[in-house]
């Protein structure tokens, strides 16, 4: 009991409040560092569930485009094209849009589109009920310019080629890998 009665009665010296500081900086800098692990967390499993959704969008597009919702409607002010290189975005609608104009035509990073005139070949206008946002949200602005996201741009884009094949596929997915799907239709 005497050995211990003198380890209370020890004078604090500055020694042990430096010991004291360290820890607490210690704990204070583990708090830090596991709350911004923590938010990083929490930004990737948003990136995932948005990039589920898109997923999930595009093979809605998939299934409507082998249902024959999607068709060559050439009635339409923006119909479906048939292309061997040119994909088109998905809008519900394509007032307003000027495919030779970067700045009122929807944009589709990795995806050549045909800004040749003002007949709207760069989008496809498909029935509204159909045409899915792109999970950013509408109204958000597209990461390489272009028209927000919104009637007049999905976030999503369609590739018909000339062998009859559609492709669907979402424009920004945030993940590592691109977010496509390929259909034959009318066969």
């Amino acid at each position: 009991m005497g050995s211990l009665k003198k380890i209370w009665d020890l004078p604090r010296s500055s020694s042990l409040k430096r010991i004291a500081f360290a820890a607490v900086s210690l704990v204070a800098v583990i708090a830090v560092a596991w709350s911004a692990a923590s938010y990083v967390t929490l930004l990737r499993a948003a990136v995932k569930i948005r990039d589920l959704q898109r997923a999930a969008d595009v093979s809605g597009l998939v299934v409507a485009a082998q249902s024959g919702l999607i068709v060559t409607d050439v009635t339409s002010s923006a119909p479906l094209i048939m292309h061997a290189t040119f994909s088109q975005v998905i809008v519900s609608s394509s007032d307003g849009i000027v495919c030779s104009d970067p700045s009122r035509r929807p944009a589709c990073p990795g995806q050549a589109l045909d800004d040749g005139g003002m007949d709207a070949k760069c989008v496809v206008e498909l029935p509204v009920d159909v045409v899915p946002v792109d999970p950013s949200g509408v109204g958000h602005a597209s990461p390489t310019g272009g028209l927000p996201l919104g009637a007049a741009n999905s976030g999503y884009f369609l590739h018909l080629s000339p062998g009859g094949r559609i492709e669907v596929g979402a424009c920004w997915p945030e993940g590592s890998s691109a977010i496509r799907q390929k259909v034959t239709v009318g066969k």
